[in-house]
């Protein structure tokens, strides 16, 4: 039952806190930081959906959960100090109650969880991996993520390079080509699949070179390279 009390609000709020302080963007230069987070804009914004959502779920989920508690509690209190015939009855007329709001509570923990899910996802893919990578909360977690590097010039320029490319430069060709023999009606299609295509590989570049950039520096190694 320790999931039904996590506190879910909290974990929401920690995990857009780190978010927005935007760790990995500053982490570039400045251009490339603005241009990389136009090109994730789409993402950014459907991340603060979710997030809007997911303060609003897990703000009535917690306001819910106390009275839930309390109940729990009281009872267990009472029926601790009175006669067994006397406590009995009360557990007897009481705890169908509380198990009853204990499911409710439990059937709507999932779509807090899963709320929670989509928004990690989501905003792990728009801070380009800012905190630890996580699905699930516990209590104790401490998510956020040590980065005192930079990220090599080429890391942000091969991915808007590719952007570009897979966004602009190849569309417009395609356009001009498929005008050409009157095929423009067609681009819709064409221009909506390179677009998936360009969201796959925006994850996957995200994932496996943005993420585990820029290398953690050891700052006793640092000094001494220094001297």
């Amino acid at each position: 039952m320790e999931f039904l009390n996590v506190d879910y609000l909290s974990k929401v709020l920690n995990l857009l806190r780190e978010a927005f302080k935007f760790k990995k963007h500053r982490a570039m230069g400045k251009f490339m930081a603005i241009v990389i987070g136009i090109l994730l804009l789409p993402t950014f914004l459907i991340g603060l959906i979710v997030a809007f959502y997911s303060i609003m779920i897990t703000f009535y989920y917690n306001v819910l959960m106390k009275p839930v508690n309390y109940l729990h509690e009281l009872v267990n209190k009472e029926g601790k100090d009175v006669h067994p015939a006397t406590q009995f009855v009360i557990y007897l007329v009481s705890w169908p109650i509380i198990l009853l709001l204990y499911i409710i509570m439990a059937l709507l923990s999932v779509e807090v969880i899963v709320t929670y899910v989509s928004l990690s996802l989501i905003t792990y893919i728009w801070t380009l991996g800012g905190f630890k990578f996580h699905v699930f909360v516990k209590e104790e977690d401490n998510i956020s993520l040590e980065v005192n590097g930079n990220y090599k010039p080429s890391i942000p320029f091969v991915y808007v390079l590719i952007s570009v490319l897979g966004l602009l430069v190849i569309p417009i060709v395609l356009y001009l080509i498929l005008y050409y023999f009157w095929l423009e009606d067609i681009f819709a299609i064409i221009y909506v699949i390179l677009i998936l295509a360009h969201s796959i590989f925006t994850i996957l570049y995200i994932v496996f070179v943005f993420a585990p950039n820029p290398k953690i520096e050891n700052s006793e190694e640092a000094v001494i390279e220094q001297q």
